[in-house]
């Protein structure tokens, strides 16, 4: 099962795009599980996200292979909209969470950690936070994947700089975190 935490999902377009990726490089017909956390501070828009209903506006935005697997079509009353399939929505669970408290959201540790374009509502000292107890979550070998206005230069020391906006844990920390420290 690979675990995916998608902080700040607001509508549940960035999940619901994790799904889609992940079943169809991952499939459960060939024993993969999928299981993606979406978590956001706001109940209306994750009431929103777990509708899985979005404008037929936005399928241009999908993959036809992507939009044809898993993506419905509205009929009658709901034409011009479409809802992700039973599949994905099976894939994506949505929990309230708040990044600035010092709790643990469920299900993780997480190989794959997605908080884009969040953090740049944060002052420093409450990015810095946030990252540290993300990083409790992030499994040894995963990623942290932020927005293109993001970065951890002078956040975090602990992971490095793996591609644009995408980080991995630091040579100088161990696998399990050791040597990391309480955020």
């Amino acid at each position: 099962t690979i675990r995916v935490w998608s902080a700040g999902c607001s509508t549940g377009e960035e999940p619901y795009t994790l799904a889609m990726v992940l079943l169809a490089h991952m499939p459960r017909a060939a024993g993969w599980g999928v299981d993606i956390l979406a978590t956001d501070l706001s109940t209306r828009a994750l009431e929103k996200a777990a509708a899985a209903v979005f404008s037929m506006d936005k399928a241009g935005e999908i993959p036809a292979r992507y939009l044809k697997a898993y993506m419905l079509r509205g009929k009658e009353g709901q034409a011009g909209f479409m809802k992700a399939g039973p599949e994905l929505r099976s894939a994506v669970r949505f929990e309230v969470f708040n990044l600035n408290e010092d709790r643990r959201p469920g299900g993780g540790p997480f190989a794959l950690i997605f908080c884009r374009n969040v953090m740049i509502y944060f002052d420093s000292e409450t990015r810095k936070a946030a990252v540290h107890r993300m990083l409790w979550d992030l499994a040894p070998g995963g990623f942290l994947f932020l927005g293109h206005a993001e970065t951890l230069n002078g956040v975090c020391d602990r992971v490095q700089s793996v591609g644009p906006t995408v980080y991995a844990w630091a040579d100088k920390c161990d696998a399990a975190h050791g040597s990391v420290g309480t955020p």
